[in-house]
């Protein structure tokens, strides 16, 4: 019976139990950190004023219709971190359609690889077209939904439910029958 009751648990426990997989390194990982501001670049300057900021030739290599709309700060964490893992940087991410890091090595595009020995200034520009075909003109106000709200709409909740109830309906049979 104690068996039955033992594996009983560890089955409810099991099923309950949500998993979680963590990708990163034992050691460290590469961050990247919002800031208002970062080597004098902020949100809203051109390309061009980047270019003028940091002495750099990006508008000829990408173009001159993009602004900045986002800045950060990549660093490793744990600082003393030894096994720190490279990490792509994708623009879309961060809602934009440029990525460029100025570090040792200048790396723009699409997406970019940052390394953990190489970390520094990161700045998400977008050009008009790419924000105006993310974030089209909102749409007019949708009519008054005519399905009835007939309760809680996360099937997780209640399939779980489901899972203890049979798992207590089979005990108890098989404590009937004892």
């Amino acid at each position: 019976m104690k068996k039955f009751l033992a594996a009983v648990a560890a089955a409810v426990v099991a099923l309950v139990t949500p998993l979680s997989v963590v990708a990163d390194s034992p050691s460290g990982q590469i961050v990247i950190d919002k800031k208002e501001e970062i080597l004098s670049v902020r949100p809203g300057m051109s390309i061009s004023e980047v270019d003028e900021t940091w002495g750099t030739d990006f508008a000829n290599s990408y173009g001159k219709d993009f602004s900045v709309i986002w800045v950060g700060d990549a660093h490793v964490t744990p600082s003393d971190a030894t096994k720190v893992p490279a990490r792509v940087v994708n623009a879309a991410d961060f809602g934009g359609n440029l990525v460029i890091h100025n570090g040792k090595s200048v790396q723009g595009g699409a997406s970019i690889t940052l390394h953990a020995g190489d970390l520094s200034p990161v700045i998400i520009l977008a050009s008009p077209s790419y924000v105006a075909s993310v974030n089209p003109a909102p749409a007019a106000p949708a009519a008054a939904a005519t399905v009835p709200n007939t309760g809680d709409t996360n099937n997780g909740i209640w399939a779980g439910a489901l899972v203890v109830s049979v798992v207590a309906a089979g005990a108890a049979l098989y404590l009937n029958r004892k």
